[in-house]
């Protein structure tokens, strides 16, 4: 029995929220796939495959590599997650190289905004609009046991199994890289080539990027103090309520008023997290190009090593200050979490501000990643404290 590979690219919080249906679907399109092919597939789902403590960047960079499908399931949060994006743009490449766009499967789960437009400001939704995706959106909703579901299911396999016929019919093979192999140039063909950003693009949007970065975690501040004023100014009057022994019905005026005050910055802090991730993005691609190159600069110009150390530096210091600001959002998005049950006006709004601050809080992962290619880089840098 022959196996195919598989990647089921998703949102953990996105599978939360919907009672585990997305990690379920992908089970189900395995059993579908094996009973109408009778060939086994292997798909990888990080949430059953990854050990805990285990390396999970480097386990996914490898089954990335080696991967024949790539089902991304497309929400709001795909698109505010770096490692979604960063899975995304990683398989597409390999598609692009391969000359066969039947490997790329897109899933629309719930639409992110500009899906529908002719031409996104985001690169990644522009790449996902090239190709034909299967709509999930009104199927999200059936039961898993109704033919509709069934139905669905057996859509995506059928995608799957015209993929796996393609490859087939051109004669190629999917095989695991070797050690100089790099994400978009697969050994398989290279006829076809993409517009992936070069050394000098990243390098620039970095530098364009940075001043956003600044402006934007600003704005997102501004918004949260305000939401904590308003938190402030409803506690305060609920206990005058509390000492004045009014009802509980007066706290759920107070309640209701609360979510309607919250609506505003609460959607400022949405699009202003999915503008975050994606100046995160340039930024990380960026920094980590430059952390790459910095031992072979270094050894070619020795005077080099003072200008790169001092970028280290401030590297460091900023991811020192956003791990200080990701931590009181942190206890922010908890409290809002907290609240949720306190009250069915409030748990929408309350609900949408615990997304967008959840993407502040996930791409801490991002800027801990840079501190690793410092350390894994090799360069020595004096200590900032060092004599000179």
């Amino acid at each position: 029995m022959t196996s195919t590979q598989a990647f089921w690219s998703y949102v953990h919080q996105d599978d939360e929220a919907e009672k585990g249906r997305i990690s379920q679907l992908a089970r189900d399109v395995v059993d579908q796939f094996e009973l109408v092919t009778g060939e086994q597939i292997n798909l990888f789902l990080d949430k059953d495959r990854l050990a805990w403590g285990e390396d999970w960047k480097t386990t996914i960079d490898e089954s990335i590599a080696t991967v024949a499908f790539f089902v991304a399931v497309v929400t709001p949060r795909y698109f505010q997650s770096h490692e979604c994006r960063r899975e995304l743009r990683y398989f597409a490449d390999r598609a692009s190289a391969l000359g066969l766009r039947e490997l790329l499967l897109p899933l629309l789960y719930v639409d992110p905004p500009g899906i529908h437009e002719a031409a996104p400001d985001d690169d990644l939704l522009r790449i996902v609009k090239k190709y034909q995706w299967e709509d999930w959106r009104d199927l999200r909703y059936a039961e898993e046991a109704s033919e509709q579901y069934r139905r669905g299911v057996a859509a995506l396999v059928a995608r799957l199994v015209e993929a796996n016929q393609a490859t087939e019919s051109r004669g190629i093979r999917i095989e695991e890289p070797g050690e100089n192999w790099e994400p978009g140039r697969d050994r398989a063909s290279l006829t076809e080539d993409d517009d992936k950003p070069g050394t000098l693009d990243k390098l620039a949007a970095s530098e364009a990027a940075m001043p956003r970065l600044e402006e934007n975690v600003t704005s997102i501040s501004h918004n949260v103090t305000e939401i904590g004023r308003i938190f402030e100014d409803a506690t305060a009057e609920m206990e005058r309520q509390s000492s004045a022994s009014k009802g509980f019905s007066a706290r759920l005026v107070v309640a209701k008023r609360v979510a309607k005050q919250m609506e505003d910055p609460v959607d400022r802090i949405r699009g202003l997290s999915a503008d975050f991730a994606s100046i995160l993005h340039d930024i990380d691609q960026g920094v980590l190009t430059l952390i790459e190159h910095a031992p072979a600069e270094v050894a070619s110009n020795l005077d080099s090593r003072e200008q790169f150390c001092e970028f280290f530096e401030a590297v460091r210091s900023m991811t020192t200050g956003y791990a200080q600001s990701v931590e009181s959002i942190c206890g922010f998005a908890d409290t809002a979490q907290a609240l949720e049950g306190f009250s069915r006006d409030l748990r929408p709004v309350l609900r949408k501000l615990s997304s967008g601050l959840t993407v502040m809080i996930d791409a801490k992962a991002v800027t801990d990643s840079w501190l690793d290619a410092i350390n894994e880089s090799g360069l020595e840098c004096p200590k900032v404290n060092d004599s000179a």
